[in-house]
């Protein structure tokens, strides 16, 4: 497919908004398809290996969804070429094109949710925190917290795809629409922020215990690896996630403000390039190892520091 959008922008404009978004590129899609269903199957199996780590899980079918949202774009750029210009009004498969955009929203909602359960493993089991509260708060918290965007996200495409099928479209739902959509791009980024926040603020007690023990001899050297290797997977997971979202945030506000336009560069490398590498970092690293209780942390809680050097208790 060439990348142009749909002649007679007012009469189309809904339609072309769709295509901004979802930018059907025919080779590219069938690239990026292959490789995130190989990953896609890759990760789920890797759950079951794992002893079922429901992270893998959930990065899984994000990827399934993205790989099966390409497929669809991909069915439909092959009908489009195939098509001559008197046919244009015939829309009937641009159905497919819908579909690309409804699962496409599905999937930035299991990404934000796999996120929040890798960083529940780690604060539960990894520095055993929270431990009076259910095993599912956090998991339960952030499945509420997702919907929200997901919701507005799904009503935003709804408007869009029903406005597709009327002779005369109307501007202002299209936008309001586009709007919707952008509410929501934005809720997940808040979210993706929320996860930082966490990161952020259950890693310093950690480090601190952490860099205590050391000061006083501890001979537990294996949970600072541990713990600095955890980090890393978890701040470059989040990194990677947190580029998606300003992706989402970026397309949907600049065809709120441009109108439709075709920016295949940015496409490629914030949704096929960043959603394989993201892919690939979760299954190349093993994630299980956030799980591994740190020593450290758990000794420093019971040792009685003022007995050996009262300085040290004050930074408890």
């Amino acid at each position: 497919m060439d990348p142009i959008l749909l002649k007679n922008s007012s009469k189309y404009l809904a339609e072309n908004c769709i295509r901004a978004i979802i930018v059907p590129s025919f080779f590219p899609s069938i690239a990026y398809s292959v490789v995130m269903g190989g990953l896609a199957v890759a990760l789920l199996e890797k759950y079951k290996r794992q002893n079922r780590f429901l992270p893998y899980l959930y990065f899984g079918v994000t990827a399934l969804l993205y790989a099966l949202s390409k497929v669809f774009t991909i069915i439909f750029s092959h009908e489009e070429r195939n098509m001559k210009d008197d046919s244009i009004d015939d829309i009937t498969h641009e159905n497919v094109l819908y579909g690309a955009l409804l699962i496409d929203s599905l999937a930035s909602y299991f990404l934000i949710f796999a996120l929040f359960s890798l960083i529940d493993k780690w604060i539960r089991y990894g520095l055993k925190r929270c431990q009076y509260l259910s095993t599912t708060y956090i998991r339960v918290l952030s499945a509420f917290f997702s919907f929200v965007p997901l919701t507005l996200t799904l009503v935003g495409d709804g408007i869009l795809i029903t406005e597709t099928k009327k002779n005369t479209e109307k501007g202002d739902l299209v936008k309001i629409a586009l709007s919707l959509k952008l509410v929501g791009a934005i809720f997940y980024i808040i979210l993706t922020m929320i996860y930082f926040i966490l990161l952020n603020v259950y890693s310093w007690p950690a480090c601190i215990s952490i860099n205590i023990a050391d000061r006083m001899g501890s001979p537990f050297e294996a949970d600072k690896k541990n713990f600095w290797y955890s980090m890393k997977c978890l701040f470059i997971i989040g990194i990677l996630t947190l580029l998606r979202h300003v992706y989402n945030v970026y397309i949907v506000a600049a065809v709120i403000i441009n109108g439709p336009f075709w920016d295949t560069t940015t496409h490629i490398a914030l949704v096929f390039i960043n959603g394989v590498l993201l892919m690939l970092v979760v299954y190349i690293l093993n994630l299980s190892r956030i799980k591994e209780e740190l020593t450290n942390v758990r000794w420093m809680r019971v040792m009685k520091l003022s007995d050996t050097d009262p300085s040290l208790s004050l930074l408890l």
